[in-house]
């Protein structure tokens, strides 16, 4: 149980540091913008915090394909947040750029 409880708790830190890195970029940070990326994380972190919580109140002794689709949602959510902020960094480094040697 406790690998469960490592992958976990490290699924979720992905998940929070690609919405971290989409957060950075962002031009104006309001309160209103940082509760709406709460709310979204909590979303997207919510099936797999569901999962694992019913996986440890009730042990099986098979395998759980919902907690496994669960996961695998998660780290796919994770792979597009990353690829989004990349290419959302890379964009906003190029304009910056520009208007840095624009003068």
């Amino acid at each position: 149980m406790h690998s469960l409880l490592l992958v976990t708790v490290l699924s979720l830190l992905m998940l929070f540091f690609g919405f971290l890195l989409v957060y950075s970029k962002v031009e104006t940070k309001t309160a209103g913008k940082f509760a709406a990326f709460l709310v979204v994380y909590s979303c997207m972190a919510y099936p797999v915090l569901y999962t694992v919580y019913g996986e440890l109140e009730n042990p099986s002794l098979g395998t759980s394909v919902g907690l496994g689709m669960a996961f695998l949602f998660t780290w796919v959510l994770t792979a597009v947040i990353f690829i989004f902020s990349i290419m959302f960094r890379y964009k906003s480094q190029k304009e910056e750029d520009y208007y840095l040697y624009q003068e």
